[in-house]
């Protein structure tokens, strides 16, 4: 996720001011912050090397930034490394070249040190002195490495204390010795030695044992009697309850004379019957089949001409021929009367003669919608190639006094663009923008009965249209729905 601001500008020597870019860098936004800036009246600046100057307000510093071109578009990275404190920025924008430089544009933005930063104060003020290369300075590992080369009469005086530090950790011998001396010392003669201390104790155990006591892991756990006191108290409460009338059952003899017979004699009197099926009919043991019908068949390659099937009936193509998987019969019997029921073509490139550098008109079907797609230039641009190189594409028309211009698309096939399988019934119009979204005129689509052409339609004069205009088209996807079958062959 970038933080990028991008700008429109002008390279032009009329006077002007310091443009206010009304937004704030973080401390915290490390290797996001950049800028973006348009040159609208050039389409080129491949030519030159763009720098950016950085000065900061408060601080009173400098910082310079190398950028990158790409057409008419300058981008710079900003390290907010360099913000220290909250303040004003100013920035300058140059470009040079071999042969000229130019000084383009001037202005500011405020940075902010994000409260997490707010430690790293002295850090980051360090990369705003100006003569820092100038001054004397030395790491904390350097100046370890010099102290352990310090020696004292041919002492390594490396792992020495400080008098300070030894002063606060250890006491002196005088200390001790006054200490010693002082009424405050406790006697230590009541005391027992380790060694007494243990003897105690293991004479205790010896003890301990004689008397027949256990330890604790040794006492078993008590006995737990309440189910069995369950089980008696159900027991004790079925004296007043009546007794079972055995009279009443019937006996093994008595139901061998009845012939009766048990389960598993039972199973082997019942016949084992099983199904099979075989095409379309289905078979039971016994003679018995009937005829099934069949909703979906299975083949490679499209079916229209090649498979018989009542309507309603689906085809799978295991190939998936032109992007088309499965068919459906519209009509009753016969091999033809199949449509596509889902089908992807996946987006397909025309071959467009009169398009500017690497845009792209690429169709697309998915079932029965054909989309119609405009791009491949940076930032989803789309572009023709400049008036002076279209030939006959161009068509000029004044209507009620206004001056339109149209282009054509050419694909090399005269003033049909869009292939069979992806045409459109009727003919349609969409809107046709500038990068900044205003309405330029219109893009027109013509069906089946006008060449299936497809044209830009300014609603401006022919001296109107300059580069710029004709490299940053941005046209919304066209979507129709055509009534041609599924093309047996892809563009």
């Amino acid at each position: 996720m970038k933080k990028l601001v991008r700008t429109n500008l002008t390279n032009t020597p009329s006077r002007r001011g310091t443009k206010d870019l009304n937004i704030q860098f973080y401390s915290h936004d490390k290797n996001n912050a950049g800028f973006e800036f348009v040159v609208k009246n050039e389409t080129d600046l491949s030519q030159y090397t763009a720098k950016v100057l950085f000065k900061f307000r408060d601080s009173n510093s400098t910082w310079q930034a190398n950028g990158t071109i790409e057409g008419n578009v300058v981008k710079v990275s900003f390290n907010t490394d360099l913000i220290a404190r909250c303040e004003e920025v100013l920035g300058f924008l140059f470009l040079d070249s071999d042969s000229d430089s130019l000084d383009v544009f001037k202005f500011k933005f405020n940075v902010v040190l994000s409260e997490i930063d707010k430690g790293e104060v002295a850090n980051r003020q360090i990369k705003h002195v100006n003569n820092i290369g100038d001054l004397e300075l030395v790491t904390r590992s350097q100046l370890k490495d010099e102290l352990s080369k310090l020696q004292i009469n041919g002492v390594d005086l490396t792992n020495y204390l400080t008098t300070t530090v030894a002063d606060e950790r250890y006491a002196q011998k005088q200390e001790l010795r006054s200490y010693a001396l002082s009424k405050d010392v406790p006697s230590i003669k009541s005391l027992v030695t380790e060694e007494q201390l243990k003897t105690a104790n293991n004479g205790v155990l010896e003890e301990v044992k004689k008397l027949g006591y256990a330890k604790t892991t040794e006492v078993p756990a008590a006995y737990n009697d309440s189910e069995l006191a369950g089980r008696v108290t159900k027991l004790e409460s079925r004296n007043n309850q009546p007794t079972v009338d055995s009279t009443k059952f019937i006996t093994n003899d008595a139901l061998t004379a009845m012939n009766f017979v048990s389960k598993d004699e039972l199973n082997l009197l019942k016949p084992n019957q099983t199904l099979s099926i075989n095409n379309k009919t289905l078979s039971i043991s016994g003679g018995n089949n009937v005829d099934l019908p069949i909703w979906e068949i299975h083949g490679t390659g499209m079916p229209n001409g090649v498979v018989t099937a009542d309507i309603g009936t689906t085809y799978v193509d295991e190939n998936k021929t032109n992007g088309a998987l499965k068919w459906i019969k519209t009509t009753n019997g016969g091999n033809t009367g199949w449509q596509v029921f889902t089908g992807d073509t996946g987006w397909r490139t025309l071959p467009l003669v009169n398009k500017r550098g690497n845009a792209r008109l690429q169709i697309r079907r998915i079932n029965d919608e054909v989309i119609v797609k405009f791009d491949g230039l940076s930032w989803g641009w789309f572009g023709v190639d400049d008036l002076d190189k279209q030939g006959g594409n161009i068509v000029e028309k004044t209507i009620a006094g206004k001056k339109y211009t149209w282009i054509k698309l050419n694909i090399g096939q005269g003033n049909n663009v869009l292939p069979v399988g992806f045409r459109s019934a009727s003919s349609l119009l969409s809107g046709l923008y500038g990068d900044l979204g205003d309405l330029l005129g219109s893009v027109y689509v013509g069906g089946t009965s006008d060449s299936n052409a497809i044209q830009l339609r300014y609603a401006m004069a022919r001296n109107e249209l300059n580069s710029n205009i004709l490299s940053q088209i941005r046209i919304s996807p066209v979507t129709f729905i055509t009534d041609d079958d599924w093309p047996v062959q892809l563009p």
